[in-house]
């Protein structure tokens, strides 16, 4: 073969190369770039999730919010707040407005909120999770977009030892067993329920609740103020819950119970809220000093937070939380990324101390 042809051939050969090499960098890497970026959008949970632009942050979210007293001249300031990040949000109270849409809860003010979030499943079957708040706290939902929302996610750990056997008195140490009846009313439902078991495949929720109480009989209390419930256990909770309100179960003991039943406890997300009492005792937070020197926006949330007095929290949740809020909306709504690098960064460029 003379020097041409060898020439020519090299030449041939690294032209197939080359042109191999690009078809496999150009459809290699366009689909490595696709499914990563598939992933993204898909995938909240993995660093460098991606919204949509007509995502919200909590799509496919109904959000319950309880007001305890006729403060419903705070829905506007809650409704622009949690509108643009859930699908839907309903309101509860003891009576009805003339102004608002406000669903009826009939019965003693703060003590069955919980038939919130069932009235809530009942009438909106089709959402993924309900989430059940009270109108006075502030929620720095932007810490939990990650949380799985096929679990329950509750603002506290459920601790037996707080719980109360139901075959003994009701112990001394929280007036509610005794002024709201808490223990008798639960100790009813509790036994309508289990004879009514074959009705909502109870057996199998039975055990789940005494493995969480170590085979005793105990009603449960903890901080309700804050819970989530997803859409496989919402049919379960719309009729335990109806059972507890019809024998009028105090909502802290009600809904630690209830949660009690629904899952084992290792499988439900403690958001680890904070409750200011558990802090500072019984005092009043009214005014908003105490929770305006110690907030802070990688909380998950605060309670009690009075929006309805006017004074340094409502200052605060206008001036910060919603600041906060606005700006992690405004990453959705420029679909840029929203990562715990972003989280941190808008955080600390917003920390209030």
């Amino acid at each position: 073969m003379d020097i041409c042809s060898r020439q020519n051939a090299f030449l041939t050969i690294v032209l197939v190369s080359v042109s191999l090499l690009v078809v496999y960098i150009y459809f290699g890497s366009y689909t490595s770039i696709t499914s990563h970026k598939v992933l993204q959008h898909f995938d909240p949970m993995i660093k460098g999730y991606r919204s949509s632009s007509n995502e919200k942050p909590f799509s496919g979210i109904l959000l319950t919010v309880n007001f305890n007293h006729q403060f419903y001249g705070n829905i506007p300031l809650l409704d622009n707040y949690f509108g643009p990040v859930f699908d839907k949000v309903i309101y509860c109270g003891p009576e009805e407005s003339s102004k608002y849409d406000v669903v009826v809860i009939k019965g003693e003010r703060t003590y069955f909120g919980y038939m919130c979030l069932a009235i809530g499943i009942q009438k909106y079957q089709n959402y993924k999770g309900y989430l059940y708040i009270n109108d006075d706290m502030i929620v720095n939902w932007w810490n939990m977009i990650r949380t799985p929302q096929d679990k329950i996610w509750y603002g506290k750990d459920i601790i037996n030892e707080a719980g109360a056997d139901m075959d003994k008195d009701p112990p001394c140490c929280w007036h509610w067993w005794q002024s709201a009846k808490a223990l008798e009313n639960c100790k009813n439902a509790f036994h309508l329920l289990q004879a009514s078991s074959s009705k909502w495949n109870g057996s199998n929720f039975l055990k789940i609740y005494f493995k969480n109480t170590e085979g005793a009989h105990l009603c449960l209390r903890a901080w309700s103020d804050f819970f989530y419930i997803p859409k496989r256990l919402s049919g379960v909770f719309q009729y335990i819950a109806s059972e507890f309100y019809k024998n009028r179960v105090f909502l802290e003991v009600a809904v630690s119970t209830m949660l009690s039943m629904l899952d084992e406890r290792k499988n439900i997300v403690n958001l680890d809220g904070v409750y200011l009492p558990d802090l500072y005792g019984d005092v009043d937070f009214s005014d908003g000093k105490i929770i305006s020197t110690i907030y802070d926006t990688k909380k998950s949330f605060y309670h009690p937070v009075k929006l309805s007095v006017p004074g340094e929290a409502l200052e605060l949740f206008k001036n910060v939380a919603v600041n906060m809020s606005e700006k992690y909306l405004k990453l959705y709504s420029n679909n840029k990324k929203f990562d715990i690098l972003s989280i941190n960064n808008v955080s600390d460029s917003t920390a209030h101390r």
